[in-house]
């Protein structure tokens, strides 16, 4: 659910109407970290988003990237 979500908020960037001189569409690079139960702290969460969303950028532009699999780039 939460990467179907992911992907209609980049869907819905590409489909924005630009403004001149803007040709190209925004992208995004998105990181979603899943919290596993209570006992994970927040901070920690935000990390794991944080560094999904690092890893994101750099596999390239309009990515999605998961914490909670290791599976890589989406």
């Amino acid at each position: 659910m939460t990467v179907q979500i992911a992907r209609r908020l980049q869907e819905g960037a590409r489909e924005m109407p630009l403004p001149e001189p803007l040709r190209e569409p925004p992208t995004l690079s998105i990181g979603i970290a899943v919290r596993a139960g209570p006992e994970v702290q927040i901070s920690e969460l935000l990390k794991a988003a944080d560094t999904a969303m690092y890893e994101a950028k750099q596999a390239g532009r309009d990515r999605i990237v998961g914490e909670w699999s290791g599976q890589g780039v989406l």
